[in-house]
């Protein structure tokens, strides 16, 4: 599971790295370039294969991954997109070896998570601090904006529920009150007494389930109860 997303790095401390590399002296060389920053704290945890990536995103909480195998060598699997699938809301920023950079660059544009790549050796711990900030920073707005897409998806569903609704609780009592009306408005010298009677009470009964009707949509003040009248057969 992953932590809810802190805005910036310095909102969490300490920020929780997962690093996937399988060369431990990089690893070791990751760990020791984090530990001279003094803008914020970092804890890593280390692993050398996605599959225990995997298995430790279902166990503990992270901001961040770090994943340093060489992509390119990922013939059977996409290690990506198996993250991706874990861990959706988590940034990933690639650490590559120089002939695998238009790989990890080519990865930035393909919805995989990817917010930044590194190219090892290539950077210094400022610049490493700065490309985790920026993703976390990133990865923040991406999925504020897809909650917000979805909640607007939702309301829109919701506004043609309630129009379709209101057009089908309506329909039929207001189609008796105008037939009768136009009944009693048109043919009232051929139309008996009983007859006439009989469409007043018609336009008297649909005008009162009318009412009903709206009373009733005043009242419903919440999405459950909402729900309940979609679902009602009144």
């Amino acid at each position: 599971m992953s932590k809810k997303l802190a805005k910036n790095i310095e909102d969490s401390e300490p920020v929780a790295i997962l690093l996937i590399e399988d060369n431990v002296k990089d690893a070791e060389l990751l760990q020791e370039i984090l530990g001279y920053t003094t803008s914020a704290q970092f804890e890593v945890r280390h692993v050398k294969q996605v599959s225990e990536a995997l298995q430790l995103l279902t166990e503990e909480c992270f901001n961040v991954i770090l994943l340093g195998i060489e992509l390119a060598e990922c013939q059977e699997i996409d290690p990506l997109a198996l993250l991706q699938r874990a861990a959706p809301n988590l940034p990933v920023v690639v650490l590559v070896e120089s002939d695998d950079e238009q790989f990890a660059a080519e990865a930035l544009g393909k919805g995989k998570g990817v917010q930044d790549y590194l190219v090892k050796g290539e950077f210094d711990c400022r610049l490493l601090v700065r490309a985790l900030r920026y993703a976390v920073e990133r990865k923040h707005s991406e999925v504020a904006i897809i909650q917000a897409l979805k909640q607007e998806r939702y309301f829109q569903e919701f506004k043609e529920r309630w129009i379709s609704l209101v057009s089908h609780k309506f329909r039929n009592p207001l189609t008796t009150i105008v037939a009768s009306a136009d009944l009693l408005e048109e043919c009232s010298q051929q139309l008996t007494e009983d007859k006439k009677h009989d469409l007043y009470r018609r336009i008297q009964s649909a005008s009162q389930r009318m009412n009903e009707l709206l009373d009733d949509f005043i009242v419903t003040g919440t999405t459950e109860s909402l729900e309940d009248f979609f679902n009602s057969d009144r």
